[in-house]
């Protein structure tokens, strides 16, 4: 299974677990519950449908951390968070090493540039100095 075929597949169980929650809550009239549970969720759909690795960062960083840090329940949500934690880390780690080879790939060929620069000055220098 690639990264973003899991990382679709956590955002899945997080939406299901989500869904489920707020109807238990419903069905007891815990409508703050319910509420807080939604605003949570809602741009779960979008960043299944997109697969923006830093859009669901963000969500992980802020959105799931506050929540599981504020609710008496959180168990629910544990086991996918760390999931989801551990997939964008490593995502993260292969970007990183991609991301230094472009810019190790960037600067080799800035320096390229810059040698054919000096040598068709050093090449016009010494036209203009021979005759």
């Amino acid at each position: 299974m690639s990264d973003k075929e899991e990382l679709r597949s956590i955002l899945l169980d997080l939406l299901q677990v989500g869904l489920l929650r707020i109807r238990v809550w419903g069905w007891n009239g815990r409508v703050e519950e319910c509420a807080a549970e939604a605003d949570r969720l809602h741009d779960v759909p979008d960043m299944i449908r997109e697969m923006d690795v830093e859009t669901i960062r963000r969500f992980y960083d802020f959105e799931l951390r506050h929540f599981a840090e504020n609710t008496a329940t959180r168990g629910f949500y544990e086991a996918d968070w760390k999931r989801l934690g551990a997939v964008l880390d490593k995502m993260q780690s292969r970007g990183t090493k991609n991301q230094t080879f472009i810019g190790t790939f960037r600067r080799l060929r800035v320096a390229y540039g810059v040698l054919i620069l000096v040598a068709l000055l050093i090449l016009i220098g010494y036209g203009i100095f021979a005759k």
